[in-house]
């Protein structure tokens, strides 16, 4: 009746609903991203994100998008020496695109944020909200090495007592709406690279 084979129109469907998907939570991050109280959302995405990481892995999606192409091209030129070629090179890409994915999410697990009630002295300076990486926990306290500011290579441990300690989180998706927004799509995106590989 659609004059299109049933393999072809259930791909079209597919494709309409996932455009439907990622449609609905990229307009589910810009409405959380518009209605977020002033403080709540970082100001820009570098802050938070590691941009250079995230360049390379959007080109590696270019670079798999074409080879993937490519490799739809040569099959239907019968060519499956060069398909077979291609359609490798597309597999490496994803592979590579998961793993650097990996580094991304692995940066975040390991990455704290401590909100303390009376402030402590870092650069010089008295602050309520210290960013690095915990080097041991105590019953007592939490020994952290804090994000380096300014160009400078090391920052002293610092060792904070449990009862300052508002709260202690990771950068993962229960720190933030920004990061749990982050985590699912990019989470979901991932699992549809697997799905295809």
């Amino acid at each position: 009746m659609t004059g299109m084979y049933n393999g072809k129109f259930g791909l079209w469907l597919f494709l309409a609903s996932e455009v439907m998907l990622f449609g609905a939570l990229f307009s589910t991050y810009v409405l959380l991203r518009v209605g977020a109280p002033e403080g709540t959302w970082p100001s820009h995405g570098s802050e938070i994100l590691d941009v250079p990481k995230a360049t390379f892995n959007t080109l590696i999606l270019i670079g798999s998008s074409v080879s993937m192409v490519l490799a739809w091209a040569s099959l239907k030129m019968n060519d499956f020496a060069k398909g077979r070629i291609f359609l490798l090179v597309t597999f490496l890409l994803a592979g590579t695109f998961l793993v650097v994915k990996g580094f991304e999410y692995y940066a975040k697990f390991t990455h704290y944020q401590i909100d303390v009630k009376t402030p402590v002295t870092l650069h010089g300076e008295p602050v309520t909200r210290i960013t690095g990486h915990i080097h041991d926990q105590t019953e007592d306290q939490v020994s952290i090495t804090p994000d380096p500011v300014d160009g400078e290579e090391h920052t002293a441990k610092l060792e904070i007592q449990r009862d300052n300690i508002i709260r202690l989180t990771n950068f993962g998706p229960s720190h933030s709406t920004f990061l749990a927004t982050y985590f699912t799509i990019t989470g979901l995106h991932g699992l549809h690279i697997v799905g295809g590989m």
